[in-house]
């Protein structure tokens, strides 16, 4: 990284709303804030978000090692042991890295993913989902899962 962070924030806690109800919570143990035509914030130490329901339970979390945000763009690079997992269904997802593409609310990778339910453990060749994760979809998935069958 060229120069040194015009900013450095310890120990963050940062909220995002929506038509002001928080829907995700963002914390960190340091962010470094860089200044100028490349400006952009880098999280050195790892992320953690909670995406949050109306009510503020917990409908998912999402964790890694490493994040960067550019300031003029609404992605964040999130890569290095990520962990989804989404409360709701009960699914943890695993990936290599991710991209967190804030104004059209997404979450992609191209990489490898690997997927545990109740019903198994399957893999894929990515992942797209919507941040709220109503929507998940695991891009040519393979594997074993358990699926019963419907008893008359």
């Amino acid at each position: 990284m060229k120069g040194k962070p015009s900013q450095i924030v310890k120990d963050a806690h940062l909220l995002r709303s929506v038509n002001g109800v928080v829907d995700v919570e963002l914390f960190s143990d340091l962010i470094q804030v860089y200044s100028g035509d490349s400006a952009k914030m880098c999280f050195p130490k790892g992320i953690n978000l909670i995406f949050l329901n109306q009510d503020l339970s917990t409908k998912a979390t999402l964790r890694a090692d490493y994040a960067v945000n550019y300031k003029w763009s609404e992605v964040y690079y999130i890569r290095d042991s990520v962990v989804i997992i989404d409360y709701r269904q009960q699914d943890t997802f695993y990936c290599r890295d991710l991209f967190w593409i804030k104004d059209s609310a997404l979450l992609r990778t191209d990489l490898p993913i690997r997927h545990h339910s109740a019903s198994g453990i399957d893999f894929g060749s990515g992942l797209r989902a919507r941040d709220n994760f109503d929507s998940i979809m695991i891009m040519n998935p393979y594997g074993t899962q358990t699926v019963e069958e419907e008893q008359d």
